[in-house]
């Protein structure tokens, strides 16, 4: 297995759960396979970034910060895409800028590597 093997399926789990989260918080009843796409991909986006760490090297040292932001903002988004689609119905919009406001930074983060 690959380093780019693993960055490629960490972009089609991004791709796949920015999809996901943006059907559910659009329609009114999201049918329940696009969840399901949205629970594979955050773990699909877990698993293979964990793969990347390993395989670029950061296993024989402390942790960079910017890891631990992203596993933060992950986290995060993946129990705010089941809370925003059940509790948020009125501020569906506000809630899908702030999904992707923080995808990016998990993204900036994972480009830039700043701390």
């Amino acid at each position: 297995m690959s380093y780019e093997l693993f960055k490629f399926l960490h972009v089609v789990g991004v791709a796949s759960s920015v999809t996901a989260l943006t059907i559910v918080l659009v329609m009114d009843k999201p049918v329940h396979h696009i969840r399901g796409l949205s629970l594979i991909a955050s773990s699909l986006i877990l698993i293979s970034g964990s793969l990347m760490v390993y395989y670029g090297n950061y296993y024989d040292t402390p942790v960079p910060n910017w890891i631990l932001i992203k596993l933060i903002i992950w986290f995060l988004l993946f129990l705010s895409g089941a809370v925003f689609s059940k509790k948020l119905k009125r501020h569906r919009i506000p809630s899908l800028v702030l999904l992707l406001v923080a995808g990016l930074l998990s993204a900036a983060m994972g480009i830039f590597k700043p701390f």
